[in-house]
């Protein structure tokens, strides 16, 4: 029996000494992950200028369109601009960009290698990809909203899980999406809606949002109806194809995965849905790509063989593509 409570003892002390392995070494590669982006030289990447003149006149905006209408407030990242409010009150506006980008990028890149001890190596794969990293590069305020709303998903308490869920909408609007498909898919859950009919109801979702998103966007005065035209342009169909192939290999996987990441395989059906009908897609995709690509690492079998293969040609096709772009892409010429 002593023997017996002796290697019990030992076993416990060795899952012990690698959580804790685990746990640090992820939250070192986080912070070099995060440090790296924060301390790239971003003054030529796209929009830098424009989170420089949030970092300086978030609240004069807060305000103005406050004074608007309190529908139009919500409706323009109100979190967003305060956070770079308060941040501006003791921050040079070029620190509170930094700062921004090491903490979310920090915050993002910890949740994602700790997803799963057997994958950190495919976390780290996923981090460099075009879609991730550009959100801590030019697409901050998005990037930002993706850490809050990964601490949010991944968190075991419910109240701090839905607040920081919604709180993620209220700092890029892509995120208003994410919640739209969160409460679908709680619906189909509730009501048993299985597979079969669940899928095609997620699609057509998808194009009737895609069909009616320019409308909403003018009607409630968000900026993005100024910035996009809520149509199918510069569309080359690779996308289409890369992530159709994810989908039909989820299909494939069967019933179970499919119940177990419903919401997963709805962020595709809504790209898929949208894809032909607006430009935007794309941006409110990567808001939920970083799931996609989590629940894709879970696949078993050939499948799971497969989906990496397809995720690694995306990787060298979207790198390959930016090789003679200024700053690969993400900046200005």
């Amino acid at each position: 029996m002593a023997d017996v409570n002796n290697l019990r003892l030992v076993a416990e002390r060795r899952d012990a000494v690698t959580s804790l392995n685990f746990q640090v070494g992820t939250l070192a590669l986080a912070i070099i992950y995060g440090s790296i982006v924060c301390l790239l030289p971003n003054e030529n990447f796209f929009d830098h200028e424009n989170y420089l003149s949030y970092a300086q006149n978030a609240w004069d905006q807060l305000v103005a369109v406050w004074a608007i209408n309190p529908l139009v407030v919500f409706a323009n990242e109100p979190l967003w601009l305060l956070l770079n409010s308060i941040l501006g009150l003791i921050l040079t506006p070029e620190a509170v960009v930094r700062t921004i980008i090491f903490v979310s990028a920090t915050t993002a890149a910890l949740k994602i290698l700790r997803f799963d001890r057997r994958s950190v190596v495919l976390g780290l794969f996923l981090l460099i990809m075009p879609m991730v990293i550009k959100n801590y590069l030019i697409h901050i305020r998005q990037g930002t909203a993706l850490a809050v709303f990964l601490v949010g998903w991944f968190s075991l308490r419910p109240k701090l899980r839905w607040s920081l869920i919604v709180s993620a909408a209220l700092i890029h609007t892509s995120f208003v999406f994410i919640l739209l498909l969160i409460g679908l898919t709680t619906a189909t859950q509730r009501f048993r809606i299985g597979p079969s009919l669940r899928l095609p109801v997620f699609l057509g979702i998808g194009v009737a949002i895609g069909l009616g998103m320019g409308w909403v966007a003018s009607l409630v005065g968000a900026r993005q109806a100024d910035e996009y035209s809520f149509g199918a342009t510069g569309i080359s169909g690779i996308g289409f194809l890369f992530w159709a192939v994810i989908f039909l290999l989820m299909y494939f996987e069967g019933k179970n995965y499919l119940k177990k990441y419903t919401f997963e395989t709805s962020v595709i059906l809504f790209y898929l849905g949208t894809y032909f009908f607006v430009e935007v897609t794309a941006r409110i995709f990567e808001s939920g790509a970083v799931l996609v690509c989590l629940a894709a690492f879970n696949l078993t079998g050939w499948r799971r063989h497969a989906a990496l293969a397809v995720l690694g040609a995306m990787l060298v096709v979207q790198w390959v593509a930016r090789l003679n772009q200024p700053l690969l892409g993400f900046g200005l010429a």
